[in-house]
This record gives C-alpha cells, structure tokens and sequence, in this order.
C-alpha cells in the first residue's frame, strides 16, 4: 500500500507531520461512501508542530485544496512532498526560536519592572513585615474587607528578581 507524506490541520488540536495511507477496500466498506476514497490512514508517529498555523500551512502549499481528512475529528490533510516537509519543519523551528526570544524579552522586561518597583517602595521587607503591612493596609483602607491592596516587596523578591535577571541576560 501506498504511503505518503502529510501535513494534517486538525482545526482542535494544530498542525502536524506524519505518513499516512488511504483506505484499503475492505477498511472503505465501513465509511460513509463521500469519505472512502478522501480518508486517511496514519502510519506511525506524528510531529506536532506547535508554532505553526493553518495560515502558514495555506501559505507554503499556495492555498491548495486538501487532499482528504483522518478520521476523528474535524481536520484537513494535504499530500506534501519531502521538500515542503522540510521547510515546515524549518518554520515550526524559527517560529519556535523567535517565540523563546520574546518570552526571554518579557521575562526581563518583567524583571526589571519588579527591581523598579523594589527601588522605588519606601523599603524592602521581610516576609513577615510585608504580611503585617498587606494587614494593616487592609484593616485601614478596607476596613478588614475586600478591597486593593498594594503588593509590599520583601528583599528575598528583589534578590530573586536580581538573579533571574542575570540569568537571562547571559543567554
């Protein structure tokens, strides 16, 4: 039996990589008549390609229409050659190493915001001081209840948020 590469939109669960095979005779007999000769068969295991969208399945094979779908959920399933599997496995990677970068960004960004905050709060607590504080802030501007209460940073968080820092920024 003829096996081929695909690349399968699961609209539920994302895109992936796999090899597959149609129907034999015998598997068509049980599937409705309009599914027997489009469905699909996976062989193996799968690569899931976490970064990768339907719009930049749809830009790689030119918005091209399927070839057929698998079983089991609602997804559409195109026959790809070895060379468009590989330019979607080198998309899945630098969306994957940009995304890792603008997580890294943000981390530092949000570290740096919460060393701003440590230097600009009156002083930095311990954790026992800065519980006593959130209370008494809450006991005067809540009256004991529910309410906003500002975050009093102890020096365990400004040493953290020092390190986690430095941590990133060696990458």
């Amino acid at each position: 039996m003829k096996e081929y590469l695909v690349c399968e939109v699961a609209y539920s669960y994302g895109v992936y990589l796999k090899k597959a095979r149609r129907f034999t005779e015998e598997e068509k007999k049980g599937y409705a008549e309009w599914f027997r000769e489009k469905g699909f068969v996976g062989i193996g295991d799968r690569i899931q390609l976490e970064y990768i969208k339907q719009s930049d399945v749809n830009k790689i094979l030119n918005n091209r229409q399927d070839d057929g779908s698998f079983n089991g959920c609602t997804n559409c399933a195109y026959i790809i050659t070895q060379t468009e599997w590989n330019v979607l496995l080198d998309l899945n990677q630098k969306k994957r190493i940009e995304e890792e970068k603008r997580e890294t960004e943000n981390r530092i960004n949000k570290y740096n915001q919460i060393i701003e905050e440590c230097k600009n709060q009156e002083k930095l607590y311990t954790k026992e001081e800065a519980e006593r504080k959130r209370i008494a802030y809450n006991n005067i501007y809540n009256e004991g209840g529910e309410g906003y209460v500002p975050h009093f940073y102890t020096v365990e968080e400004y040493e953290y948020a020092k390190v986690k820092l430095n941590e990133l920024l060696k990458k």
